[in-house]
């Protein structure tokens, strides 16, 4: 509930600077209906029926909006759980994405789009200027 709960923040608190969802469940709460002043960048994994889910919200809510999609990727291969693997393994919680792979690219996301939107450090990344093989990213509102 961390991306769904950082959203809701930025809507409530002024002190918030910018807030990410790494492929969490749609977006509820009173953002819903109100304007959030801070940028927002939302990943979706590759399950199927969930790209795209929070987008009518967050296009209208925050003052800018990313949306970043991951090739086969399912919500766990955001965590470190990702490198268990066993019984949830075998029980298809993952993609089939390597998971040091997984974690890179997370690892990206967090850090170009905190360091761009709370330190002003520009993102080529984001800018589309730079690639990632399986990764696409998108400002939907600027």
């Amino acid at each position: 509930m961390g991306g769904v709960a950082g959203a809701q923040f930025c809507v409530e608190d002024r002190r918030c600077k910018a807030a990410l969802n790494l492929d969490g469940i749609p977006q509820y709460g009173t953002m819903i209906d109100t304007q959030m002043p801070a940028p927002f960048l939302m990943v979706y994994s590759g399950r199927a029926g969930r790209a795209g889910a929070s987008d009518i919200i967050y296009k209208r809510s925050a003052s800018k909006y990313y949306r970043v999609d991951v090739k086969d990727t399912l919500h766990l291969d955001f965590t470190d759980m990702n490198y268990w693997g066993g019984p949830l393994r075998q029980r298809g919680a993952y993609g089939t994405i390597d998971p040091a792979r997984a974690a890179e690219i997370t690892r990206l996301v967090v850090r170009e789009f905190f360091a761009q939107e709370i330190l002003k450090q520009p993102s080529a990344w984001l800018a589309g200027k730079q690639t990632q093989p399986g990764v696409t990213v998108v400002e939907v509102r600027k």
